[in-house]
């Protein structure tokens, strides 16, 4: 591999780690924030190229093909380094790989965030920053103050929650900052890439999961395979990897990273006055109830357009 494509995959790994892992751990329940940090980059940005590289391989060119790309990292995040994906059939894939990760993590923080403050006014990515801070900060109330398994309600103190919001800022826009630069090199893998990211993605999945939850975990490839398919789908008639093109050749200008902190204010703001107010919402039932919907309507639309939508000549 030449210095470039080196590069580009070093900057696309950081990127991709920093931006979902900021959306998924640090801005959605507690974690140790010393050292910890650098392993879930270093756990999410290596699953997350290679979903990456599966939609470039794929040539996927509508969003549909999209859609599917973000649940295939779903549920490599969570049946890879973790069981999770396996423990409560079928809630675990909606609610977390899907309703989670695909929908909050890539769909909102990643290709959303840096669509809109790319195309649209400061203004706008204000507004939806503040709004995605704000569902945040909702979130929160239950994660971080219900007790370990329905023990008692105790209010974690708002500068304990704030400090790590700050913190998970940092890490999303520095990751946004890497896939900016990244942005300037071409959706051009190294031959083979792929092969080497899939390889090392099975192999962490037999040597850590496959035994230890058989038979749940031949849920993995079954999913994988069934994403890959449709992906593949999306992809037939095309030349390169369009989707995949557009979407990672979007900067986020400067105004987008000024409008990125209302994120963690409104997450701050919202949790606090929530707690002075003891209000004590059952988050993740209402983020079921919310997202969950509406995640398998598109996700029913995609699956729809991948199998018959109209092929690019």
């Amino acid at each position: 591999m030449s210095a470039a494509p080196l590069l580009a995959a070093l900057l696309r790994i950081g990127g991709l780690g920093a931006v979902l892992a900021a959306l998924s751990e640090l801005w959605f329940y507690p974690v140790t924030l010393t050292g910890h940090s650098l392993a879930l980059v270093l756990f999410y940005g290596p699953l997350a190229y290679t979903a990456w590289l599966a939609a470039a391989r794929c040539g996927i060119a509508t969003w549909a093909g999209g859609v599917w790309a973000a649940c295939l990292f779903g549920f490599l995040i969570e049946g890879v380094p973790v069981t999770v994906l396996y423990e409560a059939v079928p809630f675990t894939i909606f609610w977390t790989s899907i309703g989670w990760h695909a929908v909050i993590s890539v769909a909102l923080g990643l290709w959303a965030f840096r669509w809109i403050t790319a195309t649209r006014s400061f203004g706008t990515g204000l507004l939806a920053c503040a709004a995605l801070g704000a569902y945040l900060g909702g979130f929160a109330v239950e994660m971080w103050s219900l007790g370990e398994g329905g023990g008692p309600w105790v209010w974690t103190p708002t500068g304990e929650v704030a400090r790590q919001m700050l913190a998970g800022w940092v890490m999303f826009a520095g990751g946004h900052l890497l896939l900016d630069q990244a942005a300037r090199y071409p959706v051009r893998p190294a031959r083979g890439e792929f092969w080497v990211f899939a390889t090392l993605t099975a192999l962490a999945y037999g040597v850590g999961i496959l035994v230890p939850v058989f038979p749940m975990s031949l849920l993995l490839p079954v999913l994988v395979a069934l994403a890959l398919w449709l992906m593949r789908r999306d992809g037939q008639g095309t030349r390169g990897a369009p989707m995949v093109a557009r979407a990672s050749a979007v900067r986020v200008p400067p105004a987008g990273y000024a409008a990125s902190f209302a994120i963690p204010v409104a997450a701050i703001g919202t949790y606090h006055l929530l707690s002075m107010w003891d209000l004590r919402l059952e988050s993740a039932a209402i983020h079921v109830l919310l997202v969950g919907p509406m995640a398998l309507i598109v996700l029913a639309w995609a699956t729809l357009r991948c199998l018959t939508g109209p092929k690019a000549p």
